[in-house]
């Protein structure tokens, strides 16, 4: 069963992260690399998506990759970008991953 906008807006928050981070942190995530074409402008934008839990199944993995093709679509300064890099991560939880949190303690 699909999950809504709603029901992933309500569950998972993303964060914008640059290229340079992304690189640095991206072996403690889960990643995920998809593309999308703007209905607006045509412009092809590729987006790196790191995941500190694991995806229980496609349908919620769809539903959370909207939330970086809904922040291209409203930035400005994203959305002619040809690459974005973002982390989520369930609402109310650390963005760092399981992995860095065991190495941490």
């Amino acid at each position: 069963m699909a999950i809504s906008y709603n029901e992933v807006i309500e569950k998972y928050d993303c964060t914008m992260i640059d290229k340079t981070i992304y690189d640095i942190i991206n072996d403690s995530y889960e990643k995920k690399k998809f593309g999308f074409t703007s209905i607006e402008n045509n412009h092809q934008t590729i987006v790196y998506m790191l995941l500190n839990f694991d995806v229980e199944d496609r349908d919620t993995l769809a539903g959370i990759s909207m939330l970086p093709m809904v922040m291209v679509e409203h930035n400005q300064k994203l959305k002619y970008s040809d690459e974005v890099y973002c982390i989520v991560s369930r609402v109310g939880d650390s963005i760092l991953s399981r992995d860095i949190k065991r190495d941490s303690e």
